[in-house]
């Protein structure tokens, strides 16, 4: 239907933004968005050896999003046995699911989204919430030049990519802001609809740094 001129509601191929999670992570250099380190694993094996080497890491699956939470792994003792059961998990298909390894980046405050993308722009009022240890604030904005700079900047290169695949529908995300000048690594996971608390709001949630939606960012 967008082929032959159609009007048509829905993410359509924007819908590869939140599922293909690495492939993303190209798109976001190549818009200019900071990206943190993040390195594709594939199967369970492989998991196991990076996780020794590399401690400190948050694991997220690739693709097959829903199968498993992301979730942190701070050493390989930590996660040991939740590994032994993605092992069991996913049976003869073990060494074939990919797994996205990315650096820890603490922050100290989340900023979310929820918005609606009509094809071209970002539609206002769109709310953004603002998370610190746990605790909630959610606050309307009625045009875009009122909410933070760095949001601000994110809807812009956001937009190029979604006006692109003519995306029309709700979306959602989040920026998790640090403290360190030098820290300048992002990850958008994106979520094609608007998020329940425990995807956008995920950080008092086992998965806390694997909330659909990261973007991370320097405070000052």
């Amino acid at each position: 239907l967008r082929k032959q001129g159609k009007l048509v509601f829905g993410g359509g191929d924007g819908e590869k933004f939140e599922q293909q999670r690495y492939n993303f992570r190209k798109i976001q250099k190549a818009l200019g968005l900071p990206t943190q380190k993040t390195t594709l694993v594939k199967g369970v094996t492989a998991l196991r050896e990076f996780i020794k080497t590399s401690p400190n890491v948050i694991v997220k699956i690739n693709v097959w999003r829903g199968d498993v939470e992301s979730f942190p792994a701070k050493d390989f003792d930590s996660v040991e046995l939740k590994i032994d059961e993605l092992e069991t998990a996913f049976g003869p298909f073990k060494e074939n699911f990919e797994f996205l390894v990315e650096e820890n980046i603490e922050a100290v405050v989340q900023i979310g989204f929820d918005g609606f993308f009509n094809g071209k722009n970002f539609l206002f009022p769109m709310i953004l919430g603002y998370e610190i240890n746990c605790t909630y604030i959610g606050r309307v904005y009625n045009k875009k030049e009122e909410i933070p700079i760095m949001m601000q900047e994110t809807l812009d290169k956001l937009t190029i990519i979604l006006a692109k695949v003519d995306y029309r529908g709700p979306i959602s995300d989040e920026e998790r802001i640090t403290k360190e000048i030098d820290t300048k690594a992002a990850g958008t996971d994106m979520c094609v609809g608007y998020c329940s608390g425990n995807c956008t709001r995920g950080s008092c949630n086992g998965g806390s740094h694997g909330a659909n939606g990261c973007v991370y960012r320097d405070w000052e």
